[in-house]
């Protein structure tokens, strides 16, 4: 299984879009479903979660994490194009959620992060803010 993301970078521009691939031989013919689970698109429910936190000292709930249904293309392989709309720090990973009940298939590695800059702001210091000290 693997996942595939184009353009293959993690800095992008409000108005962009990002496309999610995953390559799941091992899921042809199996019912299921393919998403990207992510938290892109979401920010206004983070930041309230976060001043929740912020306000009871209580860890988040996630409740900024959701599933985008992504489309099959062909054997074991499933697609899904998302547009960047709102600046921020978010990320993504695809999975394979079997209808037969047995675990999530995830990918191998770490989710993609996305920061994503204004227009007003995208040739100023994108990648400089990116990597920490």
């Amino acid at each position: 299984m693997n996942q595939i993301v184009n353009p293959p970078r993690h800095i992008f521009t409000v108005g962009e879009t990002v496309e999610f691939v995953l390559e799941a031989p091992e899921t042809a013919g199996r019912s299921g479903r393919a998403v990207v689970r992510s938290n892109l698109g979401r920010s206004l429910v983070h930041w309230e979660e976060t001043l929740e936190k912020m306000r009871t000292g209580e860890a988040a709930a996630g409740m900024d994490w959701h599933d985008l249904e992504m489309h099959p293309s062909g054997s074991g392989r499933f697609t899904l194009k998302l547009p960047i709309c709102e600046t921020g720090v978010f990320e993504a990973k695809c999975c394979f959620i079997p209808d037969d009940g047995t675990p999530i298939l995830w990918p191998g590695g770490d989710n993609h992060r996305i920061k994503a800059v204004s227009a007003e702001c995208a040739a100023g210091n994108g990648i400089y803010c990116a990597f920490v000290r």
